[in-house]
């Protein structure tokens, strides 16, 4: 669990979506208020987009909470320092199951705060 969610915060930090690709089941779901992608291909073009402009300093979780063992349930905060921009953060949730031996991200749920 906590190694899958950690190559997504460092291929995040990266800005790297080939990485990020990696990370994440190819039916994973990221739903954030007002939008939901399936698929590897929309969640990773959805990432490709943001890192569009090369902003990103760093990408950090926080207060994880980890639960389940082959398949599992990390929650905690998310912040992305971005270099002149505002941060932005808030709640995140990842579904995380072994793929072929792999732990792999299948469900990506956030709520950005204010």
């Amino acid at each position: 669990m906590r190694s899958a969610t950690a190559a997504f915060a460092q291929a995040y930090s990266r800005e790297d979506p080939a990485a990020l690709g990696r990370t994440v089941t190819p039916d994973v779901r990221r739903v954030a208020p007002g939008d939901v992608e399936r698929g590897r291909a929309a969640v990773v073009a959805v990432y490709r987009r943001q890192f569009a402009d090369r902003s990103v300093s760093s990408y950090r979780l926080s207060d994880l909470q980890v639960s389940g063992g082959d398949a599992g349930r990390a929650s905690g905060r998310y912040t992305v320092t971005r270099r002149g921009r505002p941060a932005l953060g808030g709640a995140i949730v990842f579904g995380v199951a072994r793929r072929n031996g792999a732990p792999k991200i299948g469900l990506i749920a956030l709520e950005p705060s204010g």
